[in-house]
């Protein structure tokens, strides 16, 4: 949710008066819901159900990374690790799912901790700022439709409807064609070995 605060104000017509100086009256407070996409949490699901974990890694507020994780489906259990908590720790605490109020460089460390920890990793950005773990990444995503230049060029992949759903169809696809290729190349092996033995 975002809040925006309006206010009024009556003051003479004068150019060299300074808004600090005017005397503003409250008039109310204005909520944007920015809610999670109806598909999120299934996919989610199917994410977890196919072995794929994930991990959110935000800018926003820790309340608000909170909430967005538990309306996605996202495991809370491990609570929040935040961009002061990273500054101040050791190692970067690679079994925690939820990073608020990250720096740039913040996603850049925490992608190549998940991959020095052995993890296949998967990152998706949008900013000229998540370029670099974009790049770092072993597949990076950029979004197709609200994605920068900078992004799309630093990634390996580019969504071209922005949605996670279809980033679990690519991999459900992904991995219904190596088992497909793994048959075929099992089949031409078993047939072709003992062909070629007989002559």
């Amino acid at each position: 949710m975002r809040v925006l605060a309006v206010a009024t104000a009556q003051f003479a017509d004068d150019p060299q008066l300074e808004p600090a100086a005017i005397r503003y009256r409250l008039e109310g407070l204005l909520g944007f819901g920015d809610p999670v996409r109806s598909d999120v949490p299934q996919a989610l699901a199917e994410a977890q159900r196919a072995g794929v974990s994930v991990a959110m890694i935000t800018g926003d507020f820790p309340a608000t990374a909170l909430a967005s994780a538990r309306a996605a489906g996202i495991s809370t259990t491990g609570g929040v690790v935040t961009g002061a908590d990273l500054a101040k720790a050791a190692d970067v605490p690679v079994e925690a799912r939820i990073f608020a109020r990250i720096m740039p460089g913040q996603k850049l460390a925490l992608v190549q901790a998940f991959r020095q920890a052995g993890h296949v990793t998967a990152m998706t950005g949008d900013g000229i700022n998540d370029a670099p773990a974009l790049a770092a990444a072993d597949i990076g995503i950029a979004m197709g439709r609200r994605g920068t230049d900078v992004a799309r060029e630093a990634a390996d992949l580019i969504l071209l409807d922005d949605r996670f759903a279809s980033i679990v169809r690519g991999i459900a696809l992904g991995r219904r064609i190596f088992a497909n290729l793994r048959r075929a190349m099992t089949y031409i092996t078993a047939v072709h070995i003992p062909v070629a033995g007989w002559r």
